[in-house]
C-alpha cells in the first residue's frame, strides 16, 4: 500500500511540476512574443521613416534635375520645353515642402511661358498644364497662377 501511495505521491508531484514548468514557459513565451512584437514594430516603424527620408532624397534629386533641365532648355532658347520643367519642378520641390525652391519654379515657369511664341506650342500641348496650375499652386502663389492660366489661356485660341 505504501508503495502505491508513494507511486501516486510522485505521479502527482510531477504532474504538478511539469504544470508548474508548463505555466511558467507559457507566461515566458508571452513576454518573449511581446518583446519580440515591440521590437518588430520599432524596427518597422525606423524602416518606414528610412524609406520616407530615402522617398523625399529621390523627389528632391527629381526636382533638382527638373530644375537643371529647365535651365538648359531656358538656354537654348526651347521656352515651351522649359516652362513644362518647370512647372514639373514647383510640383516636386512642392511634394518634399520646399517653399523657397517651389516659388522659384513657378515664378520661372511664368518668366519662361511669358517667351513662348503661339506658333510654337499647340493648343492641345497646354491643357494638361490648367488643372496642374489651377489645383496645385497654392493661395499664396495665387497672382502667379492667375497670370499663368491667363497666358495658357491666350496661347491656346
Amino acid at each position: 500500500k505504501f508503495n502505491s501511495f508513494k507511486l501516486e505521491v510522485h505521479e502527482l508531484i510531477d504532474q504538478k511540476i511539469e504544470k508548474s514548468i508548463d505555466d511558467h514557459l507559457s507566461e515566458k513565451l508571452a513576454d518573449y512574443s511581446g518583446q519580440i512584437e515591440r521590437i518588430d514594430k520599432k524596427n518597422e516603424d525606423k524602416l518606414n521613416d528610412f524609406q520616407e527620408t530615402i522617398n523625399k532624397k529621390i523627389t528632391e534629386q527629381r526636382a533638382e534635375l527638373s530644375r537643371v533641365f529647365a535651365l538648359h532648355c531656358n538656354s537654348t532658347s526651347s521656352f515651351y520645353n522649359s516652362f513644362t520643367w518647370w512647372v514639373q519642378a514647383f510640383e516636386l520641390y512642392n511634394d518634399v515642402d520646399k517653399g523657397d525652391f517651389a516659388q522659384l519654379s513657378i515664378k520661372s515657369a511664368l518668366t519662361t511661358l511669358k517667351k513662348v511664341k503661339k506658333e510654337e506650342v499647340k493648343k492641345d500641348d497646354l491643357l494638361p498644364y490648367i488643372e496642374r496650375i489651377k489645383n496645385g499652386i497654392p493661395d499664396i502663389l495665387a497672382s502667379e497662377r492667375k497670370e499663368l492660366l491667363e497666358l495658357i489661356d491666350s496661347l491656346s485660341k
